[in-house]
């Protein structure tokens, strides 16, 4: 088993980049879709952000509204780390638990860890290859804009509220700009495969 960490900020290219090394064979662990495991009705990670952050931030379903959580958290640093200190245990159990399941199904085999917060999780030094993905401040707030639809300035908030790539980079061994369109995105994840199925043959 290989295990690839994939990361960069918020509209970098991150999540495309793992989606084409799955689709190039590598079984894919989402960090965003088992944030939204964790943050689902019920569970014991919103229990303990309902315990920390108020009763306001849930709809009348006692459904957790992430609008309204995220308002709070990219304001202010405190607050979203905070937020992380209680939803990144839940996260790093069930990425675990995922990657041992892959694992039992086959041993030769590259999973991908599509992971925001790299750095200072628990692949920091567990990792067979880490790729950071990079983009220019104003291409990723066109993205934001255009794609997801955020206003420029949640947008320029969100950027802040991260880790930023010159923090990141040294931590991976290799930093792609993701500046061009799909097709050379796919370039890049192509020779990252040749690179690693090249080490096993």
């Amino acid at each position: 088993m290989k295990r690839i960490a994939v990361t960069g900020g918020i509209a970098s290219g991150k999540s495309t980049f793992a989606q084409l090394l799955g689709e190039l064979g590598a079984k894919i662990i989402d960090y965003d879709q088992i944030s939204r495991v964790v943050l689902a009705k019920g569970t014991p990670a919103t229990a303990a952000i309902a315990a920390s952050f108020g009763q306001d931030i849930f709809d009348a379903q006692g459904a957790l509204c992430r609008s309204r959580l995220a308002e709070i958290v990219f304001a202010d640093e405190k607050e979203l780390a905070k937020l992380n200190d209680i939803t990144h245990p839940f996260i790093t159990k069930l990425a675990q638990k995922s990657e041992q399941k892959f694992a039992a199904e086959t041993k030769d085999l590259v999973i991908v860890h599509d992971i925001p917060l790299f750095v200072g999780s628990w692949l920091m030094g567990q990792t067979d290859y880490a790729v950071l993905l990079t983009a220019p401040f104003d291409q990723r707030i066109e993205r934001m804009v255009t794609n997801r639809k955020m206003n420029i300035a949640d947008a320029r908030a969100r950027i802040a509220a991260q880790m930023s790539d010159a923090e990141i980079a040294p931590h991976v061994d290799a930093v792609i700009e993701n500046t061009g369109d799909l097709s050379q995105l796919r370039n890049f994840a192509d020779q990252l495969w040749q690179n690693i199925t090249e080490d096993d043959a």
